[in-house]
């Protein structure tokens, strides 16, 4: 493992002095984990780490025909506003599209195999394929319903079905 320095600024200003001027230095903050980037997949080679996810820069707002956009503002966040999906509904859904599945938020699911024969096949034995499958769909369509609020009851789930 490369050893690397973590540091958290208390503002935006600090941030940027930290790492302007030094090419070995990143910025932490949300989606992606820069650390799985570095230790997992050696995509990123930092010496430093600046840590942002606490600094107020979330949120957008709007003046005029002007849309801000926080820098830690989520691709979720900026598809689901008002504003977006209004005055650029393409860009909703290239932001809805390009969203990828966490799965560190999906639960995780238990097999629980019966210990008798299936009646309905001539030998006895259950199809061990679907067993496990059979509620991931459910769950990622309760999933799908818990971050944009909208119920889809039929697969497949697609974008056309969430607008």
């Amino acid at each position: 493992m490369t050893a690397f320095e973590y540091v958290r600024p208390g503002d935006v200003a600090g941030a940027v002095a930290m790492v302007s001027g030094d090419p070995r230095a990143a910025y932490l903050a949300g989606g992606t984990s820069q650390l799985d980037l570095m230790l997992k997949d050696a995509v990123v080679d930092a010496d430093r780490l600046v840590d942002i996810g606490r600094l107020p820069l979330h949120g957008i707002t709007r003046t005029g025909d002007t849309l801000r956009v926080g820098a830690l503002t989520t691709m979720e966040e900026l598809a689901a506003d008002l504003t977006v999906g209004e005055r650029a509904p393409v860009v909703r859904e290239a932001l809805l599209m390009g969203a990828s599945v966490q799965l560190r938020n999906v639960p995780d699911l238990d097999v629980v195999f019966v210990g008798e024969p299936d009646r309905f096949s001539p030998i006895g034995v259950k199809g061990l394929g679907e067993v496990g499958i059979v509620g991931v769909s459910a769950a990622i369509a309760n999933a799908v319903y818990h971050a944009t609020g909208r119920r889809i009851r039929s697969l497949p789930i697609t974008v056309d079905k969430l607008l």
